[in-house]
Formats: structure tokens, C-alpha cells, sequence
């Protein structure tokens, strides 16, 4: 079983390379305080999502973290344009955050799936499963 808690790990990474640029960055960065608050809203929002219950209340607080990754990256993406970032780092940044939101899209696709199966009865479940599974994958 895949660790949801990589997503949180990931974007810590993300914390951590942001806020060493801001803290070592020759000029100051476009858009500086709001990378900062953007990158810190991810992870606390993933964190605030795993104290909500699964479903909908958890996918909301992970929409939001998707969305601040998305922030944070169109907010890095014209320092880079400019100079400010060196190529290496922007495109790590960049790469983890595309990842993260990957990470979460997941996550709240299965967090759909199950509430949305366990709130079916066992027999119809396994009528359901069956259907799908005879479904080649190309045609799902």
C-alpha cells in the first residue's frame, strides 16, 4: 500500500528549498512573501486535511494544498524568466511541485473512490467491482 504521507514529505522539500532561496538569493525575488506564504500553505494544509474525515471535508483542504502549489509555482516561474532562480533550482522546485499536485489529485481521487464505495451495500459492491474489472482498461 502507497504511503499518503509521501505527499506531506514532498512538500516539505518544497518548504525547505523555498525558504533556503529567500533566505540566500542575491537580489530579492518577485513576488517574495507570497512564494513564501503560498510553499507554507501547502504542507499545512495537507496536515489540516489528515485531521478532517475522509471524503469530502479531507479533499477540500487537499484542493486548497493543490492550490498553493500551483501559486507557488506560477509565482517562481517569473523570477526564473528574469534570472532570479538558476535553471537547476527552478526546475527541481517546479518538478515537486508538479508532483505534489499529481500526489494530491491521487489522493482525492481514491478519497472519492472509497467514500463513495464503502457506502455501498457489500452485495452490490461486489457486483460493481466485477463489472469494472471485466472492463478493459483502455475502455474505462
Amino acid at each position: 500500500m502507497p504511503n499518503p504521507l509521501r505527499v506531506l514529505d514532498a512538500a516539505r522539500r518544497v518548504v525547505d528549498e523555498i525558504n533556503e532561496l529567500l533566505a540566500h538569493s542575491g537580489a530579492r525575488l518577485l513576488y517574495e512573501d507570497d512564494i513564501r506564504d503560498a510553499a507554507e500553505s501547502i504542507t499545512a494544509n495537507i496536515r489540516e486535511a489528515y485531521g478532517r474525515r475522509e471524503g469530502a471535508e479531507r479533499n477540500q483542504f487537499f484542493r486548497y494544498a493543490r492550490g498553493s502549489a500551483e501559486e507557488t509555482d506560477e509565482h517562481t516561474r517569473p523570477n526564473f524568466r528574469i534570472r532570479r532562480i538558476d535553471a537547476t533550482r527552478y526546475w527541481r522546485i517546479h518538478n515537486r511541485l508538479a508532483a505534489i499536485v499529481k500526489m494530491l489529485n491521487s489522493l482525492m481521487n481514491n478519497e472519492c473512490g472509497s467514500a463513495a464505495m464503502s457506502a455501498l451495500p457489500s452485495a452490490l459492491l461486489s457486483v460493481v467491482t466485477s463489472a469494472v474489472l471485466a472492463v478493459p482498461l483502455h475502455q474505462r
